[in-house]
């Protein structure tokens, strides 16, 4: 289905290996994936003990960092640059899988439902252009934030900044 803003998005039932996901994500350039969270009995439950184990990223409890070790939709879906979103058949929500890294972590938040038909299918033209905005600024949301926590992790030593010594 292709929105009024040029999106395409895929409804995505079955298995489908990654190198058939990179040919889509490349040949439609801007596809959006909903992908069915209930066709294995397991794949819920996965999701949703992957986020409430996650941790809150900064003071937002609507966005954490999960781990996808244990979780099956995490894995098969990391590594994907477009928006992917889960849905396991509640009536309010979708989870957007918002970036996956190479050492097993997501990012994930729920997101309403009914916000996500609003901007894809005829809503506001005011909240079209908000998903397109976030969507384009996730990467540089989450390098900031990143680069903020090694920053954290690092001694006192190293974030202080260098004094000249007055000795000669």
């Amino acid at each position: 289905m292709k929105t009024d803003r040029g999106w395409f998005i895929e409804f995505q039932h079955s298995y489908l290996k990654p190198e058939e996901r990179r040919a889509r994500d490349a040949f439609y350039r801007r596809v959006i994936w909903v992908v069915d969270g209930t066709r294995r009995k397991r794949d819920a439950a996965q999701l949703l003990n992957a986020w409430n184990e996650g941790v809150p990223i900064g003071s937002s409890p609507l966005l954490r960092k999960a781990f996808s070790d244990n979780c099956t939709l995490l894995r098969e879906w990391a590594g994907s640059n477009t928006p992917i979103f889960f849905d396991l058949g509640e009536a309010e929500r979708l989870w957007w899988l918002l970036a996956t890294s190479t050492n097993g972590l997501a990012y994930l938040a729920p997101y309403s439902r009914a916000k996500f038909i609003e901007s894809h299918r005829g809503g506001t033209a005011d909240a079209a252009r908000e998903f397109d905005e976030f969507v384009n600024d996730i990467p540089k949301l989450l390098s900031n934030y990143e680069t903020q926590l090694r920053a954290q992790s690092l001694p006192n030593v190293f974030r202080q900044p260098l004094r000249r010594s007055r000795r000669f």
